[in-house]
This record gives C-alpha cells, structure tokens and sequence, in this order.
C-alpha cells in the first residue's frame, strides 16, 4: 500500500479520487449495458467519461475490471458490517442482521453516495439481462467469497490447519447470496430482497439441523 493510499478516507484528496473512480465505473456500465462487453473498449469508456485513457488505467485494468467494482465494494461493506457485530452474536444471525437493513432504502447522503447508487442500478440492470456472464465475467461470487474468508476466520475462529473448511464455507455463502440476487433480479419489482435472503439463511440453519439429526 502506498502513502497515497494509507491517507484517512475522509481526506479531500481521497474523497476526489473515489468520486473519478466512480464516474469511470458509471461510465462503463453505462457503455456496457448498451453494447455488451465484447463490445467496449477503454477508449470508449474513456471518452464516455471525460477523461485520458491514461487516466482510465489510474483506476481499472479493463473493461471487465469496472464489471466487478460493484460486486467488490458491496462485498467488503457487507464482510466489514459483520465483523463489527457483537462477539456473542452467531455468525448467521450477524447475516440476518445485515440483510435486514437491505430492506431500509439507502438515501444518498452526498454526490459520492449517489454516485454509488447510480452504479448499482447499472449494475443490477445488467445482471438482470445476462446474469451468468456477469457472473463468470464480474467474478462477483470470487470477490464475495474472498471477503467472507476473512469473517469465517474472526468469528468462527478457526485456526491455520482449517483452510479447506473456510474456503468451502465461504464459497458456499457465497454462492447462496448471489443465487438469490440475481433471483431476485428476474423476479422483477415487488420483491424483497432482504426477506429472500433472511429465508435462504433460514434454509442453510435447517440443512445444520436436518444433517446432524441425519442417522450414521
């Protein structure tokens, strides 16, 4: 990590940084909702957004890299929001906790917060349209896995010889939060995403349950 990116995340110069990289991000989607994305290049985000392609390269590598800022920042707001709650609290009720405040609309607060909003849009959009190429190309489950390792490491409390339990479980929630959201998605408005995942959860306790109830 550099000194630029160790500066307090409320620092000007921090804040200006996040809010380009999110026009980028806009930008991209954008073009990629339109046009698919074997169909965009840098140049064209480049110029969707205002800016030099030297600038687009500051920020992301490829098109395919503003395919997975959304799933990326939401999965470290979601892994940071449980590794803050309480130590006696399970780990599964620390998941119903967070989805429930899924249910709360999020206002944006300021230009960056909307910034935010307006790319998740974009991106839900097209997760709707093609979610198993958003999938496959965003590596949204990989990059949701990879935090949950590290809450399963803190709150489960494993040690260093349990490496394969963590990745499996990781993959596994993963897999679960991703499989309802694009359900979700197809689903349309009306649905409530909070409740869905609440329930899936639900599923996973009673699968524990019905396993250990399971004869030898």
């Amino acid at each position: 990590m550099t000194a630029v990116d160790a500066q307090p995340a409320g620092d000007a110069w921090e804040r200006r940084r996040v809010r380009m990289s999110l026009r980028i991000e806009r930008a991209g989607l954008e073009l990629l909702r339109e046009r698919g994305l074997d169909h965009v290049t840098v140049d064209q985000i480049a110029a969707r957004a205002g800016i030099s392609t030297r600038t687009f390269f500051r920020y992301f590598r490829n098109p395919r890299d503003v395919l997975t800022a959304v799933p990326a920042r939401e999965s470290r707001r979601m892994c940071a929001a449980l590794l803050a709650r309480p130590a006696s609290e399970s780990l599964l009720d620390g998941f119903h906790a967070w989805f429930r405040t899924l249910g709360t609309a999020r206002e944006p607060a300021g230009p960056t917060e909307q910034l935010e909003l307006e790319t998740m849009t974009l991106w839900s959009a097209i997760v709707r349209d093609s979610p198993d190429v958003v999938q496959a190309e965003s590596r949204a489950t990989s990059a949701l896995a990879a935090e949950l390792e590290t809450v399963l490491w803190h709150r489960l409390r494993f040690g260093s010889e349990d490496a394969e339990k963590v990745g499996v479980l990781a993959a596994a929630f993963a897999a679960v939060i991703w499989w309802v959201y694009a359900h979700d998605l197809e689903q349309g408005a009306g649905t409530d995403l909070s409740t869905r995942l609440d329930s899936a959860f639900d599923l996973l306790s009673r699968l524990q349950m019905v396993t250990e109830a399971a004869p030898g």
